[in-house]
C-alpha cells in the first residue's frame, strides 16, 4: 500500500480513471476492459456514489469539503491524497475475502482520517492485481496539508495498524506489513512497480507542461 498526492488540476482525469466503465480508453494496456464491469465502489450513497464518467459529482464533493477547511489558494497545493491498497496474494481469488479486505480497509481509513474527508473507495478488478483507491482530503490540524499529515511516522503507523486489523480478521500475519513496502519485491513485482513509476512520472510531466502552457496563455491575455 502507498499514498499519492494530487492537485486540483488532476481531479477530473483521476475521477474518469477511478470510476471508469468498459468504454474507458487506456493507452498503456494495463487495463483489461473485459473485466472492468467487475469494478465497484465501497459506499454507493447520494454523497459518495459511483460517478461513472460524470466527473462533476466527484469534483462537487471534493470542492464542498475544501470549502469547509482552510487551505492555500496555490495551484500547486495537494488537495487530494490517494491511498492505493492492493489485495494480499493470500486472499486473491476468494471473492468474499477480497471484498472483506477492501471493506475493512475503507472503514479503517474513515476512522483514521474522518468520514468527512474520505471521498470514496474505488475497487479495481481489471488490472494485474485487485486493489482499491481511497481518495481523501488531507486535513491536519484543521488545514489542508498533505505534507503535514503524511509524515514518515504516519505512514509507518498506518501500515502497522491496518496489518493488525487484517491479522485479527483473517488470522494471517503480514498481510499488509509484509516487507514489500521496504523493497522486498519479486522480479515481476519490481517490474510492475517500475512501470507504474515511469507512467506516473510521464503523467506528471504532461500535466506540468499543460499547466505551464495555460499559465503562459493567461499571462498573455
Amino acid at each position: 500500500m502507498h499514498v499519492e498526492h494530487y492537485k486540483m488540476a488532476d481531479v477530473k482525469r483521476l475521477a474518469n480513471e477511478w470510476s471508469r466503465d468498459s468504454s474507458y480508453k487506456c493507452r498503456d494496456g494495463r487495463i483489461d476492459a473485459s473485466r472492468t464491469r467487475n469494478n465497484y465502489v465501497l459506499e454507493n450513497t447520494a454523497r459518495y456514489g459511483m460517478y461513472s464518467r460524470k466527473t462533476l459529482g466527484f469534483t462537487k464533493v471534493l470542492s464542498g469539503r475544501l470549502g469547509e477547511v482552510p487551505h492555500s489558494s496555490r495551484k500547486d497545493l495537494n488537495v487530494l491524497s490517494d491511498w492505493v491498497v492492493t489485495c494480499p496474494q493470500e486472499l486473491v481469488g476468494d471473492t468474499v475475502k477480497e471484498q472483506r479486505f477492501f471493506d475493512l480497509t475503507y472503514q479503517y481509513m474513515q476512522g483514521r482520517y474522518g468520514k468527512e474527508n474520505v471521498i470514496q473507495g474505488f475497487v479495481h478488478m481489471d488490472e494485474t492485481t485487485p486493489h482499491v483507491h481511497i481518495p481523501i482530503v488531507p486535513v491536519k490540524d484543521g488545514r489542508v496539508s498533505s505534507k503535514a499529515l503524511f509524515t514518515k511516522g504516519e505512514l509507518r503507523e498506518v501500515h502497522k495498524e491496518l496489518d493488525k486489523v487484517m491479522e485479527k480478521e483473517f488470522h494471517i500475519k503480514g498481510l499488509v506489513k509484509n516487507g514489500r513496502t521496504k523493497g522486498n519485491l519479486t522480479v515481476d513485482e519490481l517490474k510492475e512497480r517500475t512501470r507504474q513509476e515511469r507512467e506516473l512520472a510521464a503523467r506528471k510531466l504532461e500535466l506540468d507542461a499543460r499547466e505551464q502552457a495555460l499559465n503562459a496563455r493567461e499571462q498573455a491575455v
